[in-house]
């Protein structure tokens, strides 16, 4: 018997260069292959992605990104990532069999996702929610709404 979970990340990147760093290191044809390719200050990011699953990519627009992965370790490999290339516009949701959906914002003074949202838990969030049909507009709604009461500010 599986067991369902599923990852999502939005990124919104600050411009290309931030983006085709980022990219570098989660999609799997564009990661380095050997560790000798990355520059010394990367050696870290190397071994946290050497061997992470692949991920669904969807590129919303040429700056927003959509990751969706099966794999629950890539919630903690992000964070040092995205702290590293100064990533200061991501979310995430977690879906998973036995839980409710978790809303996440990634807090960059902190380095890490911090948990914002449980689906349930505000039936007035829970409706505005349900009148998106796109994963990355509900991600979009939480981290205006994060933003709104001060998390992640840089």
């Amino acid at each position: 018997m599986s067991f369902y979970y599923n990852l999502v990340t939005y990124i919104k990147f600050k411009d290309l260069t931030q983006k085709e760093n980022v990219l570098k290191y989660l999609l799997e044809d564009t990661r380095p292959d050997f560790e000798e390719d990355v520059p010394a200050n990367e050696k870290e990011l190397f071994e946290c992605f050497e061997h992470a699953d692949s991920c669904e990519h969807i590129k919303l627009t040429e700056l927003e990104h959509i990751f969706t992965y099966d794999d629950e370790d890539i919630k903690y490999r992000l964070p040092k990532l995205f702290s590293y290339f100064d990533v200061q516009h991501a979310g995430m949701f977690i879906d998973a069999e036995d839980t409710e959906r978790e809303y996440y914002y990634f807090d960059l003074q902190k380095g890490k996702f911090s948990l914002v949202y449980t689906e349930g838990d505000d039936e007035t969030l829970d409706g505005e929610l349900e009148k998106f049909e796109n994963i990355y507009e509900k991600i979009e709604l939480i981290i205006s709404r994060s933003k709104a009461v001060g998390l992640g500010t840089p």
